[in-house]
């Protein structure tokens, strides 16, 4: 959904063909598995002429091996190789437009000194389009000692890095559902993310949600919660709690549900 709310972040071409090709599909489709009950809201926002009794709303989930960790030797030999600082803020997308991570960094930016020299922003996430407008960023704001460019992080190893992380941070303007913010409520981290979109409906009460065209809001939230660990200890029990309400195995029984579904009403037409 992204080719239509944000079309100015993809190439021209691609917001054509998927608009087209998401119109089309709607409508041959029997059954619409949405991702999140926003997602669902923007599909019949784009395509009201979608039956909305066709959506089944199925959230995902993110894999088992994201958990806490308590073994602090054991998150330091896993993420060696990436040469992560002691103390670091963590954010883990693709670096495009759409993630906002300019806004992180002009937030990370108006921390106070003294919290930019104890913790450093590590940032996980392949080269996406336009990504090299982050890099000029860092570098025209004297940030090169201070942001960490961690690139690709395999699953395996990504749990550790989350671990490892004091706070996590998404500010994005646009996600259909946003697993990097549940992969961090799953390891029990305070989580600071945007209240657009589906990203409040995936974090609950769990996160502390900004608005993520304004970095002074982000930098607030952050010092918040850096500078009260009693809080900090607190969102970390919600972000678990909030956590234990997604699973990979609900998601496929209620998937299987929708196959079910559509696989009797073919049968009592006559279909195969």
């Amino acid at each position: 959904m992204t080719f239509l709310f944000f079309p100015q972040y993809h190439e021209r071409y691609k917001t054509v063909y998927f608009k087209k090709m998401i119109r089309s599909s709607l409508t041959r489709a029997d059954k619409i598995i949405s991702v999140s009950y926003s997602t669902t809201k923007d599909i019949i926002s784009c395509f009201p002429q979608t039956d909305r009794r066709k959506i089944s709303t199925i959230h995902n989930s993110a894999a088992e091996v994201f958990h806490p960790c308590a073994d602090r030797a054991e998150v330091k030999r896993q993420t060696q190789p990436y040469a992560l600082p002691d103390k670091y803020l963590l954010y883990v997308g693709t670096l495009e437009p759409r993630k906002n991570i300019i806004g992180l960094l002009k937030a990370y930016s108006a921390l106070d000194r003294s919290l930019r020299d104890a913790y450093k922003l590590v940032i996980v996430g392949k080269k996406g389009w336009h990504y090299a407008d982050v890099y000029k960023y860092v570098e025209e704001h004297g940030l090169n000692d201070r942001v960490v460019f961690a690139g690709y992080v395999a699953e395996e190893v990504l749990p550790f890095v989350y671990n490892g992380a004091s706070l996590f941070i998404y500010p994005s303007f646009y996600e259909g559902f946003g697993i990097p913010v549940l992969e961090a409520l799953k390891c029990g981290l305070p989580v600071i993310t945007s209240n657009l979109s589906s990203m409040p409906e995936i974090a609950g009460q769990a996160a502390i949600l900004i608005d993520p065209n304004r970095s002074e809001e982000i930098a607030g939230a952050i010092a918040r919660v850096l500078g009260d660990e009693k809080y900090a200890g607190e969102m970390r029990r919600l972000s678990l709690a909030q956590a234990r309400n997604f699973s990979w195995q609900k998601c496929a029984a209620e998937t299987m549900a929708v196959y079910r579904e559509v696989l009797a009403d073919q049968s009592s037409k006559g279909g195969e």
